[in-house]
């Protein structure tokens, strides 16, 4: 009887099951017993099964076999897949031999999804290496770690691999996590952010570490985090919407969760369109811990905001801010501040060195260093102007509608005792007389610790000097307390300005 082959594959045997079937049964066989050597296992010793047109099932069939310790090693330079690949096994690496892409060629969540394992245990010592990932404009993610069973994932390492054009993230970290290492991976050119890290109901994502990556070209964000004691470190963060944004309420509406303790160190941020970063908070204490330290910010592109560091919040509700040793460069330009705090900043923070105060704005109660001084902040309620550098000027006092002004005065802070002050004064009045009060204030408790006052008289020169403090009125002070002077226009006649340059303090030791 001559058959064709369709027809062939339909014929049973005496058992009853057709030969199509039989053949897949083989091969689950030939894979079942594939060779395991020293605890690793190889791709290639998975095949496809009739009738798989990608390789999805196949390196699924390969994951699910790895047990504690083991090692999968990719082969075979590059694998299609229709479905995410799903690893849930404890302590295992994958890793490349030579170079190797899984692309997504469907429409899918992720390429690769690390999930916890089961409502006992917790998802662990999971490690990737050299691989690429391709979303391929299909795939949600490249790479997502999340949970569905309310347990935590730990201990995951990616070293040296590299994801893109993911319909959304690159990396997503959306489970409850902690110590989870991202090392020398490439982030680029995704429709929403590089690393996307948000805490996902009431636990938070801690100690995620990104180190030495490249974060380039995203529509959204190179980063865009929250979380606890996380570390952003030696990247290079380049042509993004915002180069690191921090902001309680990624992935977490409706209520915002915090980002405590977040370190950016010694990264290379330029070209991001809007900010280099933004740090935004939504209520009082739900930012508290960021240190900005050692970085390097170039400029923003045309068409962004002109800052490169930019926080938003009403006042108060960014606590624990530092700046520290940073490098700005700015064209003058697309760059026309370092730091604009917003007006959110709490007293307990620190924006660092000030050279050029006009590139420092809106600090709120925040202090700032003004060359070896440090300028202590004014209580809004008090304050008309403030932080002048010893090129700047005041308002006009004349034409002010209280004729004060006050000014928040640099001082060392450390128990330093002062023994002058100095006060210089720019007019065309031919006489005046001004009145001074100087006051030391306790931060916490707002009651005046000291308070001195006096009058100064128009003296020959437009230039006016005048030793508030020369009767040997010594003062100590610390952390805990804010000073300022305020400086009153009792009468004046013969001008039509009246200016004042910085104070100068001298101190004993």
């Amino acid at each position: 009887m001559n058959l064709s082959k369709t027809d062939a594959r339909m014929v049973l045997d005496q058992d009853g099951i057709n030969i199509s079937e039989k053949i897949g049964n083989l091969n689950e066989r030939l894979v079942d017993t594939a060779k395991k050597t020293n605890g690793w296992i190889n791709l290639a010793e998975y095949p496809l099964i009739v009738p798989e047109t990608t390789d999805s099932p196949r390196i699924q069939r390969a994951l699910n076999d790895l047990v504690d310790g083991d090692e999968l090693i990719l082969s075979g330079g590059q694998v299609n897949i229709n479905q995410p690949i799903k690893l849930k096994t404890k302590n295992v690496k994958i890793t490349v031999h030579k170079k190797f892409t899984i692309k997504a060629v469907s429409a899918m969540d992720a390429c690769i999804k690390l999930e916890a394992v089961n409502v006992e245990t917790i998802q662990y010592g999971i490690e990737l290496e050299n691989i690429t990932v391709d979303g391929n404009g299909l795939a949600n993610h490249c790479l997502l770690i999340e949970d569905t069973v309310g347990k935590y994932i730990a201990e995951i390492r990616v070293l040296n691999c590299k994801f893109s054009k993911a319909l959304l993230d690159g990396i997503k970290v959306g489970a409850p996590a902690w110590v989870i290492k991202f090392n020398k991976c490439n982030a680029e050119y995704n429709g929403r952010d590089g690393i996307r890290v948000a805490t996902n109901g009431s636990k938070q994502v801690n100690a995620v570490h990104i180190i030495d990556c490249v974060l380039s070209g995203n529509t959204g964000n190179g980063i865009s985090m929250n979380g606890i004691s996380n570390l952003i470190k030696g990247n290079v963060i380049e042509r993004n919407f915002y180069g690191i944004c921090i902001d309680p309420a990624v992935d977490t509406s409706p209520d915002p969760n915090n980002a405590f303790k977040i370190t950016i160190e010694g990264n290379y941020m330029e070209l991001n369109k809007q900010a280099e970063i933004f740090i935004k908070s939504y209520k009082s204490g739900q930012v508290n811990g960021v240190s900005i330290k050692d970085n390097y910010f170039w400029s923003n592109v045309v068409g962004g905001t002109g800052t490169l560091i930019k926080c938003q919040g009403s006042l108060g509700f960014i606590s624990n801010l530092r700046l520290e040793g940073n490098l700005f460069q700015s064209d003058g330009v697309n760059v026309t501040k370092y730091f604009d705090g917003g007006g959110s900043l709490v007293a307990d923070s620190d924006v660092g060195v000030v050279e050029n105060p006009s590139r420092y704005v809106n600090l709120g109660l925040a202090k700032a260093t003004w060359h070896s001084y440090k300028i202590l902040p004014i209580p809004p309620s008090l304050i008309q102007t403030s932080g002048y550098g010893s090129n700047q000027k005041s308002d006009n006092i004349i034409s002010s509608s209280n004729k004060k002004v006050v000014f928040g005065i640099p001082v060392n802070i450390a128990l330093k005792v002062v023994s002058s002050m100095n006060v210089f004064v720019e007019t065309d009045c031919t006489k005046y007389t001004l009145r001074w009060r100087f006051v030391i204030k306790n931060l916490s408790t707002g009651e005046i610790v000291k308070h001195y006052t006096g009058d100064i008289g128009k003296k020959q020169s437009s230039l006016a000097t005048a030793n508030l403090l020369a009767y040997n009125a010594y003062e100590r002070y610390t952390d805990t307390d804010y000073i300022y002077c305020e400086f009153e226009l009792l009468n004046s006649s013969g001008g039509t300005f009246l200016y004042f340059h910085i104070p100068y303090l001298e101190t004993t030791r």
